[in-house]
Protein backbone atom coordinates (compact mmCIF):
# COMPACT_ATOMS: atom_id res chain seq x y z
CA UNK A 1 0.00 0.00 0.00
CA UNK A 2 1.45 3.50 -0.92
CA UNK A 3 0.61 6.36 1.14
CA UNK A 4 0.97 9.44 -0.79
CA UNK A 5 0.46 12.90 1.46
CA UNK A 6 -0.09 16.30 0.47
CA UNK A 7 1.87 17.75 -2.51
CA UNK A 8 3.57 13.93 -2.96
CA UNK A 9 2.88 12.11 -6.37
CA UNK A 10 2.59 8.38 -6.81
CA UNK A 11 5.51 6.52 -8.35
CA UNK A 12 2.61 4.32 -9.99
CA UNK A 13 -0.93 4.58 -11.37
CA UNK A 14 -2.68 1.89 -9.64
CA UNK A 15 -6.55 1.60 -7.76
CA UNK A 16 -6.82 4.17 -5.21
CA UNK A 17 -8.85 5.54 -2.49
CA UNK A 18 -9.23 9.35 -1.11
CA UNK A 19 -9.49 9.56 2.05
CA UNK A 20 -11.47 12.89 2.44
CA UNK A 21 -12.72 14.32 5.76
CA UNK A 22 -12.15 16.94 7.97
CA UNK A 23 -8.47 17.61 8.82
CA UNK A 24 -6.57 18.80 12.31
CA UNK A 25 -4.03 21.29 11.75
CA UNK A 26 -0.91 21.72 13.76
CA UNK A 27 -2.41 25.38 15.19
CA UNK A 28 -5.48 24.05 16.20
CA UNK A 29 -5.58 20.10 17.22
CA UNK A 30 -6.22 19.57 20.61
CA UNK A 31 -4.05 17.83 22.93
CA UNK A 32 -3.76 14.24 22.27
CA UNK A 33 -6.22 14.45 19.43
CA UNK A 34 -5.20 11.73 16.47
CA UNK A 35 -6.46 11.82 13.18
CA UNK A 36 -8.92 9.69 12.01
CA UNK A 37 -6.54 8.74 8.90
CA UNK A 38 -4.58 6.67 10.93
CA UNK A 39 -6.98 4.15 12.31
CA UNK A 40 -8.09 3.94 8.48
CA UNK A 41 -4.97 3.28 7.49
CA UNK A 42 -4.59 0.52 9.80
CA UNK A 43 -7.70 -1.14 8.51
CA UNK A 44 -6.89 -0.90 5.05
CA UNK A 45 -3.24 -2.37 5.94
CA UNK A 46 -5.03 -5.17 7.53
CA UNK A 47 -7.53 -5.89 4.46
CA UNK A 48 -4.12 -5.95 2.40
CA UNK A 49 -4.91 -3.19 0.01
CA UNK A 50 -2.23 -3.32 -2.32
CA UNK A 51 -3.28 0.62 -4.15
CA UNK A 52 -2.08 3.78 -3.53
CA UNK A 53 -4.22 6.25 -0.87
CA UNK A 54 -4.46 9.91 -1.07
CA UNK A 55 -4.37 11.56 2.40
CA UNK A 56 -4.59 15.01 1.58
CA UNK A 57 -2.62 15.93 5.39
CA UNK A 58 1.38 16.26 5.59
CA UNK A 59 3.55 13.97 6.17
CA UNK A 60 4.62 13.79 9.78
CA UNK A 61 3.14 17.45 10.31
CA UNK A 62 5.01 19.04 8.52
CA UNK A 63 4.55 21.37 5.65
CA UNK A 64 6.54 20.76 2.72
CA UNK A 65 8.56 23.76 2.07
CA UNK A 66 7.32 24.27 -1.49
CA UNK A 67 3.53 24.01 -0.17
CA UNK A 68 1.45 27.11 -0.82
CA UNK A 69 -2.65 27.11 -0.41
CA UNK A 70 -2.99 26.89 -4.58
CA UNK A 71 -0.81 24.06 -4.42
CA UNK A 72 -3.14 22.33 -1.82
CA UNK A 73 -6.20 22.67 -3.55
CA UNK A 74 -4.58 21.47 -7.07
CA UNK A 75 -3.37 17.96 -5.51
CA UNK A 76 -6.26 17.39 -3.86
CA UNK A 77 -8.85 18.30 -7.05
CA UNK A 78 -6.23 16.09 -9.18
CA UNK A 79 -6.66 13.00 -6.92
CA UNK A 80 -9.91 13.23 -6.36
CA UNK A 81 -10.96 13.09 -10.08
CA UNK A 82 -8.30 9.76 -10.70
CA UNK A 83 -9.09 7.90 -6.95
CA UNK A 84 -11.06 5.25 -7.80
CA UNK A 85 -12.83 5.25 -4.29
CA UNK A 86 -13.53 8.24 -2.64
CA UNK A 87 -13.91 6.76 1.10
CA UNK A 88 -15.47 10.20 3.00
CA UNK A 89 -15.28 9.99 6.83
CA UNK A 90 -16.83 12.52 9.11
CA UNK A 91 -16.58 13.06 12.62
CA UNK A 92 -17.85 16.44 12.81
CA UNK A 93 -16.59 18.29 15.77
CA UNK A 94 -17.39 22.35 15.20
CA UNK A 95 -14.68 23.72 17.34
CA UNK A 96 -11.64 21.74 15.93
CA UNK A 97 -13.31 19.88 13.01
CA UNK A 98 -16.11 21.33 11.21
CA UNK A 99 -15.97 19.87 7.47
CA UNK A 100 -16.40 23.07 5.74
CA UNK A 101 -14.31 21.66 2.37
CA UNK A 102 -15.80 18.14 3.20
CA UNK A 103 -19.64 19.47 2.65
CA UNK A 104 -18.38 20.94 -0.76
CA UNK A 105 -16.52 17.87 -2.12
CA UNK A 106 -19.44 15.68 -0.91
CA UNK A 107 -21.51 17.22 -2.98
CA UNK A 108 -19.33 17.73 -6.09
CA UNK A 109 -18.70 13.86 -6.12
CA UNK A 110 -22.01 12.76 -4.70
CA UNK A 111 -23.24 11.22 -8.78
CA UNK A 112 -19.61 10.23 -9.44
CA UNK A 113 -20.55 6.23 -8.55
CA UNK A 114 -17.27 6.35 -6.78
CA UNK A 115 -18.32 7.74 -3.29
CA UNK A 116 -18.96 6.46 0.24
CA UNK A 117 -19.34 7.88 3.19
CA UNK A 118 -20.27 7.70 6.83
CA UNK A 119 -19.52 9.14 10.14
CA UNK A 120 -19.87 8.54 13.78
CA UNK A 121 -23.17 8.36 15.74
CA UNK A 122 -21.86 11.36 18.01
CA UNK A 123 -21.16 13.46 15.37
CA UNK A 124 -22.80 16.93 14.72
CA UNK A 125 -24.86 17.78 11.55
CA UNK A 126 -24.71 14.68 9.58
CA UNK A 127 -28.20 14.57 9.03
CA UNK A 128 -28.71 15.94 5.79
CA UNK A 129 -25.86 14.09 4.17
CA UNK A 130 -26.70 10.69 5.58
CA UNK A 131 -30.16 11.53 4.12
CA UNK A 132 -28.53 12.25 0.65
CA UNK A 133 -26.31 9.15 0.87
CA UNK A 134 -29.33 6.94 1.83
CA UNK A 135 -31.65 8.33 -0.78
CA UNK A 136 -29.08 8.06 -3.54
CA UNK A 137 -28.82 4.26 -2.53
CA UNK A 138 -24.68 4.35 -1.31
CA UNK A 139 -25.77 4.01 1.94
CA UNK A 140 -24.16 5.79 5.53
CA UNK A 141 -21.67 4.05 7.30
CA UNK A 142 -21.27 4.30 11.16
CA UNK A 143 -17.88 2.75 11.51
CA UNK A 144 -14.38 3.50 10.13
CA UNK A 145 -13.50 -0.17 9.55
CA UNK A 146 -17.02 -1.09 8.04
CA UNK A 147 -16.65 1.65 5.82
CA UNK A 148 -12.81 0.56 4.59
CA UNK A 149 -13.84 -2.64 4.23
CA UNK A 150 -16.64 -1.87 1.25
CA UNK A 151 -13.88 0.72 -0.22
CA UNK A 152 -11.63 -2.19 -1.17
CA UNK A 153 -14.55 -4.68 -1.50
CA UNK A 154 -15.73 -2.07 -4.19
CA UNK A 155 -12.53 -1.57 -5.50
CA UNK A 156 -12.46 -5.46 -6.05
CA UNK A 157 -15.55 -5.69 -8.03
CA UNK A 158 -14.41 -2.48 -10.26
CA UNK A 159 -11.30 -3.69 -11.54
CA UNK A 160 -13.15 -6.65 -12.74
CA UNK A 161 -15.25 -5.85 -15.54
CA UNK A 162 -18.19 -8.01 -16.61
CA UNK A 163 -19.08 -8.12 -20.25
CA UNK A 164 -22.02 -6.17 -21.06
CA UNK A 165 -24.83 -6.91 -24.35
CA UNK A 166 -26.29 -3.92 -25.54
CA UNK A 167 -29.09 -3.57 -28.21
CA UNK A 168 -29.33 -1.08 -30.73
CA UNK A 169 -30.79 0.07 -34.55
CA UNK A 170 -30.91 2.84 -37.29
CA UNK A 171 -28.00 4.59 -36.39
CA UNK A 172 -28.35 5.68 -40.33
CA UNK A 173 -24.38 6.93 -40.22
CA UNK A 174 -23.08 9.97 -42.83
CA UNK A 175 -26.99 10.06 -43.86
CA UNK A 176 -27.97 13.25 -44.21
CA UNK A 177 -31.68 12.32 -45.21
CA UNK A 178 -32.48 10.76 -42.37
CA UNK A 179 -31.29 13.11 -40.34
CA UNK A 180 -33.60 15.25 -41.80
CA UNK A 181 -37.02 13.32 -42.42
CA UNK A 182 -36.41 11.43 -38.56
CA UNK A 183 -35.83 15.74 -37.61
CA UNK A 184 -32.54 14.81 -35.38
CA UNK A 185 -31.43 17.52 -33.09
CA UNK A 186 -28.62 17.89 -34.70
CA UNK A 187 -26.83 20.68 -37.15
CA UNK A 188 -24.99 18.62 -39.57
CA UNK A 189 -24.79 15.22 -40.83
CA UNK A 190 -21.20 15.07 -39.36
CA UNK A 191 -22.64 16.41 -36.28
CA UNK A 192 -24.95 13.65 -35.39
CA UNK A 193 -22.18 11.11 -36.82
CA UNK A 194 -20.01 12.39 -34.23
CA UNK A 195 -22.64 12.54 -31.52
CA UNK A 196 -23.52 9.20 -32.01
CA UNK A 197 -20.00 7.49 -31.90
CA UNK A 198 -19.88 9.50 -28.47
CA UNK A 199 -22.92 8.08 -26.86
CA UNK A 200 -21.91 4.88 -28.03
CA UNK A 201 -18.42 5.08 -26.25
CA UNK A 202 -20.13 6.76 -23.30
CA UNK A 203 -21.48 3.14 -22.56
CA UNK A 204 -20.44 0.43 -24.42
CA UNK A 205 -16.89 -0.51 -23.60
CA UNK A 206 -14.28 -2.54 -25.27
CA UNK A 207 -15.57 -6.40 -24.17
CA UNK A 208 -19.23 -5.56 -24.54
CA UNK A 209 -21.43 -7.26 -27.33
CA UNK A 210 -23.74 -5.17 -29.36
CA UNK A 211 -26.34 -6.33 -31.27
CA UNK A 212 -27.41 -3.93 -34.14
CA UNK A 213 -30.91 -4.59 -35.72
CA UNK A 214 -30.01 -3.27 -39.34
CA UNK A 215 -29.53 0.49 -41.22
CA UNK A 216 -26.28 0.60 -39.98
CA UNK A 217 -25.25 3.25 -42.21
CA UNK A 218 -21.65 4.56 -43.40
CA UNK A 219 -19.52 1.56 -42.45
CA UNK A 220 -16.29 3.89 -41.84
CA UNK A 221 -17.70 4.86 -38.96
CA UNK A 222 -17.11 1.57 -37.56
CA UNK A 223 -13.63 2.08 -36.10
CA UNK A 224 -14.65 4.38 -34.02
CA UNK A 225 -16.87 2.18 -32.12
CA UNK A 226 -16.21 0.11 -28.84
CA UNK A 227 -16.91 -3.19 -28.51
CA UNK A 228 -15.56 -6.65 -28.70
CA UNK A 229 -18.86 -8.16 -30.96
CA UNK A 230 -20.89 -6.52 -32.83
CA UNK A 231 -23.71 -8.77 -34.48
CA UNK A 232 -25.63 -7.21 -37.22
CA UNK A 233 -29.71 -7.89 -38.83
CA UNK A 234 -29.45 -6.19 -41.86
CA UNK A 235 -31.75 -3.68 -42.33
CA UNK A 236 -33.43 -2.54 -45.31
CA UNK A 237 -30.71 0.22 -45.97
CA UNK A 238 -27.58 -2.25 -45.16
CA UNK A 239 -26.79 -3.17 -49.23
CA UNK A 240 -24.38 -5.96 -49.96
CA UNK A 241 -21.50 -3.55 -50.61
CA UNK A 242 -21.80 -2.13 -47.24
CA UNK A 243 -22.27 -5.32 -45.42
CA UNK A 244 -18.98 -6.68 -47.53
CA UNK A 245 -17.01 -3.89 -45.81
CA UNK A 246 -18.60 -4.29 -42.51
CA UNK A 247 -17.76 -7.91 -42.39
CA UNK A 248 -13.87 -7.21 -43.30
CA UNK A 249 -13.40 -6.08 -39.42
CA UNK A 250 -13.02 -9.29 -36.99
CA UNK A 251 -15.37 -7.77 -34.90
CA UNK A 252 -18.73 -7.88 -37.22
CA UNK A 253 -21.06 -10.83 -37.50
CA UNK A 254 -23.62 -10.33 -40.21
CA UNK A 255 -27.18 -12.35 -39.31
CA UNK A 256 -26.15 -14.30 -36.97
CA UNK A 257 -28.79 -13.39 -34.67
CA UNK A 258 -31.86 -13.19 -37.12
CA UNK A 259 -34.85 -15.04 -36.23
CA UNK A 260 -35.72 -16.92 -32.77
CA UNK A 261 -32.81 -17.25 -30.89
CA UNK A 262 -32.89 -19.03 -27.18
CA UNK A 263 -31.13 -17.52 -24.75
CA UNK A 264 -29.60 -17.97 -21.29
CA UNK A 265 -29.65 -14.22 -20.72
CA UNK A 266 -33.11 -14.16 -20.41
CA UNK A 267 -34.07 -17.72 -19.09
CA UNK A 268 -36.06 -18.97 -19.99
CA UNK A 269 -37.41 -15.69 -22.14
CA UNK A 270 -36.16 -16.28 -25.69
CA UNK A 271 -35.31 -13.15 -27.83
CA UNK A 272 -36.46 -12.65 -31.56
CA UNK A 273 -34.74 -9.84 -33.05
CA UNK A 274 -35.89 -8.40 -36.28
CA UNK A 275 -35.02 -5.11 -38.82
CA UNK A 276 -38.55 -4.71 -39.82
CA UNK A 277 -41.59 -5.44 -36.78
CA UNK A 278 -43.43 -7.25 -38.64
CA UNK A 279 -44.81 -11.14 -38.14
CA UNK A 280 -44.87 -10.91 -34.56
CA UNK A 281 -47.29 -13.39 -33.07
CA UNK A 282 -48.26 -12.71 -29.64
CA UNK A 283 -47.41 -15.66 -26.98
CA UNK A 284 -49.67 -16.24 -23.69
CA UNK A 285 -47.30 -17.73 -21.89
CA UNK A 286 -44.83 -14.92 -22.11
CA UNK A 287 -41.86 -16.58 -23.22
CA UNK A 288 -40.69 -14.85 -26.10
CA UNK A 289 -40.51 -11.15 -26.57
CA UNK A 290 -39.27 -9.09 -29.92
CA UNK A 291 -36.95 -6.43 -30.19
CA UNK A 292 -36.74 -4.25 -33.40
CA UNK A 293 -35.83 -1.38 -35.15
CA UNK A 294 -37.23 0.27 -38.67
CA UNK A 295 -39.58 2.64 -37.72
CA UNK A 296 -37.59 5.20 -35.81
CA UNK A 297 -39.49 6.84 -33.28
CA UNK A 298 -42.97 6.13 -34.43
CA UNK A 299 -43.36 3.61 -32.01
CA UNK A 300 -41.52 2.19 -29.68
CA UNK A 301 -43.43 -0.06 -27.55
CA UNK A 302 -45.94 -3.01 -29.14
CA UNK A 303 -47.84 -5.69 -26.72
CA UNK A 304 -44.67 -7.68 -26.94
CA UNK A 305 -41.79 -6.13 -28.48
CA UNK A 306 -39.55 -2.78 -28.10
CA UNK A 307 -37.66 -0.44 -30.65
CA UNK A 308 -34.82 -0.53 -29.35
CA UNK A 309 -33.80 2.50 -31.99
CA UNK A 310 -30.95 4.91 -31.49
CA UNK A 311 -34.63 7.74 -32.07
CA UNK A 312 -35.95 6.35 -29.38
CA UNK A 313 -33.41 5.82 -26.34
CA UNK A 314 -31.53 9.26 -26.32
CA UNK A 315 -29.47 8.34 -29.74
CA UNK A 316 -28.11 5.33 -27.47
CA UNK A 317 -27.71 1.65 -27.11
CA UNK A 318 -29.85 -0.17 -24.63
CA UNK A 319 -28.57 -2.13 -22.27
CA UNK A 320 -30.04 -5.79 -21.96
CA UNK A 321 -31.09 -4.35 -17.69
CA UNK A 322 -33.09 -1.93 -19.65
CA UNK A 323 -34.66 -4.81 -21.86
CA UNK A 324 -35.47 -6.80 -19.16
CA UNK A 325 -37.05 -3.42 -17.82
CA UNK A 326 -39.38 -2.77 -20.28
CA UNK A 327 -40.46 -6.85 -20.37
CA UNK A 328 -41.21 -6.31 -16.85
CA UNK A 329 -43.12 -3.08 -17.66
CA UNK A 330 -45.06 -4.32 -20.93
CA UNK A 331 -46.13 -8.04 -19.15
CA UNK A 332 -46.76 -6.92 -16.09
CA UNK A 333 -47.52 -2.93 -15.61
CA UNK A 334 -48.85 -1.24 -19.30
CA UNK A 335 -52.65 -1.42 -19.81
CA UNK A 336 -54.27 -1.32 -22.67
CA UNK A 337 -54.25 2.39 -23.00
CA UNK A 338 -50.43 1.75 -24.16
CA UNK A 339 -50.89 -0.56 -26.71
CA UNK A 340 -54.49 0.41 -28.32
CA UNK A 341 -55.14 4.15 -27.30
CA UNK A 342 -57.67 3.23 -24.48
CA UNK A 343 -61.31 1.69 -25.07
CA UNK A 344 -64.56 4.43 -25.77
Amino acid sequence: MNLIYTLEKEKEQLESIFLSGPTYRTYNMPENAASWRDEAIKHLTYLNFQGNVYIPEYRDNKQPEDWTYSRQLDWEISNLNKATIILVWIPRELTYLPAFTTNIEFGEFLHSGRLIAGGPDDAVKNEYIRERCIRKGIGWFNNLKTLCELAVNNITVKTKPVPKVWFTSDTHFGEDRTRELSKRPFSSVSDMDWELIKRWNMKVSDIDTVDHLGDFGNPDMLKYLKCKELILVPGNYDKPEVLEQLSKDSRVHIGKRSGIKETNLLAPIGLYMMHEPIGMKECDNATWFYLFGHVHKLSMIKKQALNVGVDCHNFAPVSLEEVKFYINAVWNHYDENVFYGGKE
